[in-house]
């Protein structure tokens, strides 16, 4: 894992020494907001994701970055009638994960000042949260049960994407990303494609 790690830098390092990385140089900003989906892996599902990125280029072609991302994971409602025992079971439950990370884009040269491509890394902190109530009615009695539980994660990401000009400072911009996030007793492994738009700002 270390070996992997060490790699990983080394290379991200190689490319940040011969990127030319078209519409950013140190002391420029850049805001962008996207939407996507995400694949829990492990049978967690496909859902949609939005968020937004905030940061700056503290190299021609070094850009660090924070980001928040919000993906609903939906809600259920579920309802038992055992009307041979005067019974009645109502349920209603909605989770959602929400996502604060950090990370650097090192951009990758292609002579094509319009389109950039970039490869990403990052870490973050994952907060799942879910909630709900369940109620059961039986003759003369109705008791209702809520719940509202959270976990916390740490987890680190990778991935790639593309910066597209449509004007020297702002454009469109897809990515890709694999994180995974470190739970007790195991991992859980989750892809995210988005898509938005960045405008950049500051030093000409």
């Amino acid at each position: 894992m270390n070996r992997q790690i060490t790699l990983a830098v080394v290379l991200l390092a190689g490319l940040a020494g011969g990127a030319l990385a078209a519409g950013l140089e140190a002391g420029k900003g850049e805001v962008s907001g996207f939407a996507g989906g995400v694949h829990v892996a492990s049978g967690g599902g496909t859902h949609g994701a939005f968020g937004g990125t905030v940061g700056g280029a503290v190299h021609k072609n070094v850009f660090v970055f924070g980001e928040f991302t919000y993906v609903p994971l939906g809600g259920a409602d579920a309802f038992l009638d055992i009307s041979d025992l005067g019974t009645i079971v109502r349920a209603d439950v909605s989770a959602r994960l929400v996502d604060f990370g950090g990370g650097v884009h090192i951009s990758i040269p292609t002579g094509n000042e319009k389109v950039v491509p970039y490869a990403v890394g990052g870490v973050g902190v994952s907060r799942s949260s879910a909630s709900g109530s369940v109620t059961a009615q039986v003759p003369g009695r109705t008791t209702t049960i809520s719940f509202d539980e959270s976990s916390t994660d740490f987890g680190v990401n990778g991935g790639f994407g593309l910066r597209f000009y449509v004007k020297d400072n702002w454009g469109f911009r897809p990515e890709f990303k694999i994180a995974r996030y470190f739970v007790e007793g195991g991992g859980i492994t989750v892809a995210r494609f988005t898509a938005g738009v960045f405008y950049q700002f500051g030093k000409k």
